[in-house]
């Protein structure tokens, strides 16, 4: 082999050396970033930044380690928000925006297991509107209303609630708020504390509905109920108030029940007196719901 062989060679096995010292580098780099992340001290700075959120948002981490997924892994999460809301996560799973941290919009992607199922999305704090706090790519996948009693008991007072929620949407503080939700309940199960007339509860197999927030208020686009005993549609709006149950409803809708329901509600009242004269040609019942969401009103009549 000449010379020229032989400084090739040289070169050669210089660069393969500089490659391996190069990788040995960039993952030693990433082991000890990831040992000696300040895990803790994101914990604290999260728990700080929903202190100083405009809408009273409290969160409380037990403990905090870096996940292999450049994140932290949070365990003994609790977010609470005035009387209505506690919930506690076992582990919540957290991707911080690292270049926003610096900004005024600083953001962190999550997910986590909660009522029987998994939520995920990304928060984004506006530092510059009072802390207030947007949501974004929210995902909620197979939730049991049933583990949620305390935190839909604002929602339905005094009633029993059951089934499984899908939902997606997000929503921003920009001028007094606005967003997309959509979601749908199969299985659903209503309890009221007392039972209507004979019917304890009411049971729907799939409920579907697309909402949109604006200024404070939310516009139902149309709800599309199907159930066991009854089928029915709505829409609407409701002026979102503080507390939740002083919201007021404005609710129009549907109700079409089945022959056997109105046999059993026969039974125990004058239903065709009562209702034939509401009910249209196709066996609907138009209904409305208006007041306030502590206190609604219900009538058999169209607006």
């Amino acid at each position: 082999m000449g010379k020229v062989g032989n400084i090739m060679l040289k070169l050669k096995n210089v660069n393969r050396r500089n490659l391996y010292y190069g990788l040995y580098g960039f993952v030693a780099g990433l082991f000890f970033l990831w040992v000696l992340f300040p895990s803790d001290d994101f914990a604290d700075y999260i728990e700080t930044l929903a202190a100083g959120s405009a809408n009273g948002m409290i969160v409380e981490v037990g403990k905090a380690r870096p996940s292999l997924t450049f994140g932290i892994a949070m365990k003994d999460v609790v977010l609470k928000k005035g009387e209505g809301m506690n919930v506690t996560m076992d582990e919540l799973y957290v991707r911080p925006g690292y270049f926003s941290l610096l900004g005024k919009n600083p953001s962190v992607s999550f997910r986590t297991q909660v009522f029987g199922g998994r939520i995920k999305g990304k928060i984004r704090w506006d530092k510059a509107a009072k802390g207030d706090i947007g949501v974004e790519k929210l995902t909620l996948t197979d939730i049991d209303l049933a583990r949620m009693k305390e935190q839909v008991k604002d929602f339905l007072p005094r009633t029993g609630v059951a089934g499984i929620l899908n939902a997606d949407g997000g929503y921003s503080p920009e001028g007094r708020g606005n967003g997309l939700v959509n979601f749908s309940i199969k299985n659903l199960m209503i309890k009221p504390a007392e039972p209507l007339f004979t019917i304890e509860a009411l049971n729907f197999s799939d409920v579907t509905a697309s909402m949109e927030i604006k200024n404070r208020k939310m516009e139902l686009d149309q709800c599309v109920i199907e159930g066991k005993e009854i089928d029915g549609t709505m829409k609407g709006s409701i002026a979102l108030g503080r507390p939740f149950d002083r919201s007021v409803l404005r609710l129009a809708g549907t109700l079409k029940p089945e022959k056997a329901l109105m046999d059993k509600l026969s039974q125990a009242m004058p239903v065709q007196a009562m209702m034939g004269s509401a009910m249209n040609e196709s066996g609907e019942i138009p209904f409305t719901v208006s007041g306030p969401v502590g206190d609604p009103r219900y009538s058999l009549n169209s607006m």
